[in-house]
Order: structure tokens, then sequence, then C-alpha cells
């Protein structure tokens, strides 16, 4: 700390991270097959982070700083190995060195209304699965995955915006946010190849597509129109295209939560509503990703708080979630797996 207004942070830290994942099948026809998924990799990570948090005035306060890395990864047994030279012919010790800088600015226009923004510059190195992985199975796509040693670190410049305003029973909170990417990591389609677990749609292999652009935003409404009841709403958004135009994989449609609550006397009532928008900018071709549907659902609780003598106390709710028994699942969800349709929760917590 250099003055109560200055803080200046330094911190080094080092550490190592070992894999190791293994798969047996047992094929209805011929004899089980073992394989290592994740052939005993190893990385040594040491790292220096540099923070300073500066108070200029009552209204303005600045964050900047970075963080430098290196890594060191290899494989450590002579499996391990064998198991890598099957898909890769060079050698598999890596060095590799990443960094990023970012400075944020927080200005407090008023004590009503507050802006904050920020731009960063970041590297991602690759992990251990995505350099070494051998038919890593993956739920979320129902695919196969190999690692790729000769994958670039991943690069991005980064950007938010946003804005809080905060009055005596209404606030409204909005943000934007842009990322935009180099050498961005992902998985491509080998249509050439053959998936090794049973029931996958195919293989895929981690690889750089040379750029991409995410950007979204999240939008926070509260609204307080009498003391005891609050009304809230959550809506959150992301678009990512690729470098040829295509819609990147695993991004989230449009989502809703909203909800009315009415508390009094220890009592807790909440009517909530979740919606999504269905996803269908996918790219089925380039990441054997589907499309998926919207849903709506509304949910009930109430709930009890009870005060017990000597600071003890009794919680208990009683709620009934997709009360409309709607089938739905989200757009992340492992294999698109339904989730639970109309279900009943009670719950009682005793604190003391």
């Amino acid at each position: 700390m250099l003055n109560p207004k200055h803080i200046l942070t330094l911190q080094v830290n080092a550490f190592q991270n070992d894999l190791h994942a293994e798969m047996t099948m047992y094929p209805d026809v011929g004899s089980e097959m073992f394989m290592l998924t994740v052939p005993d990799g190893q990385r040594r990570t040491t790292g220096l982070n540099v923070a300073d948090t500066w108070l200029l005035n009552e209204k303005l306060k600045i964050s900047y700083g970075g963080r430098a890395e290196l890594n060191l990864s290899d494989i450590t047994t002579e499996i391990g190995q064998q198991t890598l030279t099957s898909f890769y012919g060079g050698e598999s010790v890596q060095s590799r060195v990443s960094g990023n800088v970012f400075a944020q600015a927080n200005y407090k226009f008023s004590k009503k209304v507050g802006f904050y923004g920020g731009l960063s510059f970041g590297q991602r190195p690759p992990s251990l699965q995505e350099i070494y992985g051998f038919y890593l199975f993956n739920r979320v796509d129902n695919h196969d995955y190999l690692g790729n040693p000769d994958i670039k670190n991943e690069e991005s410049i980064s950007g938010n915006l946003g804005v809080n305003l905060k009055y005596e029973n209404f606030a409204i909170s909005l943000e934007g946010f842009a990322n935009s990417f180099k050498n961005y990591i992902t998985g491509l389609i080998l249509p050439e190849f053959s998936n090794m677990t049973i029931g996958a749609d195919g293989v895929k292999q981690f690889d750089n597509i040379s750029s991409a652009l995410l950007t979204g935003g999240e939008l926070t409404v509260k609204w307080n129109p009498i003391k005891v009841l609050s009304i809230e709403s959550v809506n959150s958004y992301t678009y990512g295209i690729d470098d040829k135009d295509g819609f990147l994989p695993y991004i989230p449609p449009f989502k809703s939560i909203n909800s009315v609550r009415y508390y009094n006397k220890g009592w807790n009532v909440k009517l909530e509503h979740v919606g999504a928008l269905a996803q269908n900018n996918v790219s089925t071709a380039r990441y054997g990703e589907g499309t998926t549907p919207a849903f709506n659902l509304l949910n009930f609780s109430v709930q009890k708080h009870i005060e017990l003598k000597k600071d003890n106390a009794l919680h208990t709710e009683v709620g009934v979630e997709n009360i409309f028994d709607t089938p739905y699942y989200e757009h992340l969800d492992v294999l698109k797996i339904q989730r639970q349709g109309v279900n009943f929760v009670i719950r009682t917590t005793f604190v003391f």
C-alpha cells in the first residue's frame, strides 16, 4: 500500500498440475480395449501478477496491471509417450510464455449514477487436454477429442462498458462487452476419423481458427413499488462468430429470469419465470452442434423465517418448480438430456 488511496500489489506463484485419464471399452464383439485419454501430462507454471488501484478522487477510481506466465509441459511416462506418437511425430516437451494486461475505470457521476469500463489484452496457453488429449469424450457435444501439440496460444482484446442507476426504490444495471480473438481455440470435426466411444457422433481435434468475435451484454432491473414487494428481471445475451462468419459453438441463447417477491413478518413468497429463446445460431458442419428449442418455466415458493431463542433460527421452504411440467433442456446441457418436469421442494434449515 503506497497510501490509503493508492494500493499496489505484487504476487508470485508457482504450481504443478499432473493429469492422467484412462478409459476401458467393453464392445459387444471382441476383447476389451484400454486407452490413455490424457497420457500422463504434466505442467509446471510460474507467474508474476502486478496490480495497482488508484483512487484519484471521490468520483474516479482506476485499476491497471498484468500477469506474466511461463508454462513447461511434458509427458512423464513411457506409455504416455507411446500414446502421443500414435498421432504426433514431434517432441512432447513444450515451453510457452504468455501474459495479459488490463485497465479499468469506475466513475461516480453522482450518488445515483455510475459508469465503468475497461480494456484488456490477454493470451491463453492451451490446456494439457488441448495439447495431449487422446480421444477424450465430451458429453456436452457427444464427440471424441484429439489434442494438438502444434496449437498456438489464444490471444484476445476485450472491452466492457457499463452503467449503474440507483434510486430510492428503483435500480438498473446495463453492461455490454466485446472480445476479439486471434488464434481462437476450438474443436474442429475430423470427418475421416472414426470415434472410439460407443455412441459418439464423431471426432474433433483442438485447433486454432484465425479469428473470432464474442459480443453480448446483461441488463438487470430491480423495482420496489411498495415496501413489501420487489420485482426483478435479469436478462443476458451472447453472440459469437468465427473467421468464416459462421456461429461459434457453446454459445447460450438469450435468457431471462424474472421474479415477483412479497416479504413481510418473516414470510417470503416468490413467483418466478425463467425463459430462453431458441438457439438456432449454430454451425453444424464445422462444429457438429445442434439447435435447441425455446422454453418458458414458472416456479413458486413460500419461505418462513422463525427467530428462536439464543440466536437460533428456523428457516422453512415449500415450493413447486416447473409448475406446468414443461419438457425442456438448455443449450449447454450434457447430451441435451431433458431436465426435471414438475417437482416439489420441501426444505427446513436450523441455524444455531
